[in-house]
């Protein structure tokens, strides 16, 4: 139906004659804009079409030629011919000008509105006879309206004529600064100017004092007595980013007009529109898109925000007030002034926002209650918007209220703590949570006690841990341990934060009890898990068998002390990688490492390394001549989101497996990225492909050692996809290292695992 459609509004456009009705209200009948994408999904493909049996495959091609306007080649000339009953191969420039020039003003907008919409936004590829004749026509309408001529432009620059379309920026250019008063249509040329130059077309485009005059109309223009009409916040970030990408230096007057326009923005203007625009900040005190953005680069070309900032930090900390009801707004806000980075390398809560904040937080930490506390500090971690004055202030905070701390938040406050990117170096700071936490031990609920001492097994060395938690409140965790029903499923997660906590040993600064409560229990849940990854899915009966037996432990990993027995007893570890693997492996790791701020989203991602070298077995030794695959090293990182978690699934079955309620899709970690490396690999070698589809017969005549080095501890769904690699492939010796203790002879500072930590 919506092939049908278009052909016949294409076809009466392509004869001269007018359909009565703007393009605007036609487009309207297909509802969403899904329905174009699925109509020219279908249009753009039409792959050798027979048009006596399919009628729909004629108006497919009727509208790919006469609408889209593709090239005329070789390729398509038949089809095209076939599509218009023509001797010739498609639709001629000829026709297509007439049925440009056969549209109204709005329908001509319109059309390379959509078109533009299209190229840009649903990977349509470049047509260069459309816009030769969208630039032609640009050239010809001299009375075009303006808003109609930028979007023509506009089209003409995304389907590939930027050359074309250069010459007219110019005249361009000139009527916007005589006009001053369109902001859309300055935002299109802005677009229109950085694609030029993104192309390499600048040379031959407007010079610098006109694009000059362009942004002066655009923060100025006509609206100096009326800020409502300037621009709004988002567009402010495009022109400056526009600015930044062309290098062009703004005068003080503009860069005050832009702070003006953030001002506007955040109190809603004199008559606001709607809440999409400027009045979007005064109603649900959320910020417009891109506002964090137009601060950061304002801020970057010295404009003074004062204002602006004392404004934003009101905003945050009236929000956190509100609690629940503030939340979604507080963390719209967070993200805003954090997300910036990743753009201009620059945060807005770096730009002297940061010190308002803390000092409003001093002030107003007597209105927050524990609920408020918590809650704040967990937002400005999620979003990753923290900063080292605005954590100081919420540690300092803290432990001023640890003597009163409910039972319910001790957990959290410690937990948050151990997350924060600036929290203290020495271990004295979670000594001093560690001596408040005795009642906190006995009230506490499972989950919470199982947070507590995973906070405290994390932060503390084993001496500290055993002399500061476990020796002075012996008997509140030994009242626990002694019931261990009452723990139900978290009994996981206890036992695993005191047996890495406390170590293997018996010494005598343990209690006499640690190795009946502790230890033993604990060894007998690492038997138990050992069989699990043994068994696999196939020994337990299926997948949904093993995964939810993996998932049932609500444990990340078994800690760093009992990593490597684990591994040993799985047999892919017995062996640790030779130095010079693990010496390139550090090398490549920690140079990435040192590039990447702590602050950033991807720091929490694991990194690693594997190298290979596989062949088969012919007798007692693998055929040099013919090995299979093989690598020096491959620098690796978690990357769950670009990953299929069913492929391979069959050979690496994975499971959502993580700490409490912290539990992540695991079929993109370094572990199981490395194997998958491996057997792609092994599928480019036509012998590698062939044993693979042999099956398990064929999988044991290839031998050879996988060499893989992550710096996090491994999980549990990664060391089930080891041993079930190990199980599929015999004679590959798997040897893996974790960036601690014993694999290297001690464990790193914070940073070479998180990040750099900037401190200024």
């Amino acid at each position: 139906r919506v092939g049908v459609l278009l052909c016949q509004r294409m076809h009466a456009l392509a004869s001269g004659v007018s359909c009565g009705r703007p393009f605007s209200r036609w487009r309207h009948q297909f509802g969403p804009p899904a329905h174009f994408e699925l109509a020219w999904r279908s249009l753009n493909t039409p792959a050798t079409p027979s048009y006596s049996s399919s009628p729909s495959a004629a108006c497919a091609s009727d509208m790919d030629f006469a609408f889209w306007a593709t090239d005329v080649d070789d390729e398509y000339g038949e089809v095209g011919a076939a599509a218009d009953g023509s001797e010739g191969g498609g639709v001629g420039s000829r026709d297509l000008l007439s049925a440009l020039r056969a549209m109204d003003a709005e329908e001509l907008g319109n059309l390379a509105k959509l078109r533009s919409f299209l190229s840009k936004k649903r990977g349509v590829p470049k047509t260069p006879l459309l816009a030769q004749a969208f630039a032609a026509e640009l050239g010809a309408r001299k009375r075009l309206p303006l808003l109609q001529a930028t979007r023509l432009a506009e089209a003409a620059a995304s389907l590939g004529g930027v050359a074309a379309v250069a010459a007219q920026m110019p005249s361009l250019c000139h009527r916007i600064a005589q006009r001053k008063s369109h902001r859309e249509a300055m935002s299109v040329l802005i677009t229109l100017v950085q694609m030029s130059d993104d192309l390499g077309a600048s040379r031959v485009g407007p010079t610098e004092a006109e694009i000059l005059s362009v942004f002066k109309a655009f923060f100025i223009g006509n609206h100096c007595n009326n800020p409502a009409e300037g621009p709004n916040p988002p567009a402010v970030a495009a022109a400056l980013e526009c600015a930044d990408r062309l290098g062009c230096g703004l005068p003080p007057v503009m860069l005050k007009a832009a702070a003006s326009a953030l001002c506007t923005g955040l109190s809603g203007g004199d008559k606001p529109k709607s809440r999409k625009g400027l009045a979007g900040l005064v109603g649900g005190g959320r910020p417009t898109p891109r506002f964090g953005e137009a601060m950061a680069r304002s801020a970057a070309r010295g404009a003074d925000l004062a204002e602006v900032n004392r404004v934003v930090a009101s905003k945050l900390i009236e929000n956190a007030l509100r609690g629940e009801s503030g939340r979604q707004a507080l963390d719209e806000w967070l993200w805003q002034l954090r997300c910036t980075w990743d753009g201009i390398q620059r945060a807005a809560i770096d730009c002297g926002l940061e010190e308002l904040l803390v000092e409003r937080l001093q002030r107003e930490w007597c209105n927050f209650d524990d609920a408020l506390l918590v809650g704040f500090a967990r937002l400005v971690q999620d979003t990753r918007s923290h900063r080292p004055g605005v954590w100081k202030s919420i540690l300092g905070e803290m432990q001023r209220r640890l003597p009163t701390l409910s039972t319910e938040h001790f957990a959290h406050c410690v937990d948050l703590a151990r997350k924060s990117t600036f929290r203290p170096s020495d271990p004295a700071f979670f000594q001093e949570f560690a001596r408040h936490v005795g009642p906190i031990l006995s009230q506490a609920s499972p989950e919470d006690l199982a947070r507590l001492l995973h906070t405290f097994c994390l932060t503390l060395p084993e001496p500290l841990f055993m002399s500061s938690l476990v020796v002075p409140h012996a008997e509140a965790i030994r009242a626990r341990m002694a019931q261990p029903e009452t723990l139900g499923t978290h009994l996981h997660g206890v036992l695993q934060a005191l047996a890495n906590g406390g170590g293997k040993g018996a010494g005598e600064v343990r209690p006499s009890w640690w190795r009946s409560l502790v230890l033993r229990p604990w060894a007998r849940e690492m038997r138990t898990l050992t069989q699990l990854l043994r068994s696999g899915p196939s020994g337990l009966g299926g997948r949904a068998a093993y995964v939810g037996s993996m998932e049932a432990y609500i444990i990340g990993d078994v800690g760093r002390v009992w990593s490597q027995p684990l591994m040993a007893a799985l047999q892919f570890a017995h062996r640790h990688p030779p130095p010079a693997f693990l010496r390139r492996a550090l090398r490549c790791t920690l140079r990435q490492r040192r590039a990447m701020l702590a602050s950033d989203m991807a720091a929490g991602r694991a990194l690693g390394f594997v190298a290979w070298h596989l062949g088969q077995r012919t007798g007692q030794h693998i055929e040099e001549e013919g090995v299979l695959t093989e690598n020096v090293g491959l620098p690796l990182a978690s990357v769950a989101r670009l990953m299929d978690e069913e492929e391979d699934s069959s050979l690496l079955l994975t499971a959502r497996v993580g700490f409490l309620e912290k539990a992540y899709r695991r079929h993109g970690d370094v572990e199981r990225v490395a194997l998958l490396a491996v057997l792609k690999g092994l599928r480019a070698h036509e012998t590698g492909r062939s044993l693979l589809r042999r099956g398990g017969e064929g999988m044991a005549c290839i031998t050879g050692v996988v060499d893989i080095y992550v710096d996090r501890i491994t999980c549990l769904s990664c060391l089930g996809v080891l041993a079930q690699f190990k199980k599929a492939f015999p004679g590959v010796e798997v040897r893996v290292a974790c960036a601690f203790p014993p694999w290297l002879p001690r464990k790193l500072p914070y940073e070479r695992y998180y990040g750099v930590v900037n401190r200024e």
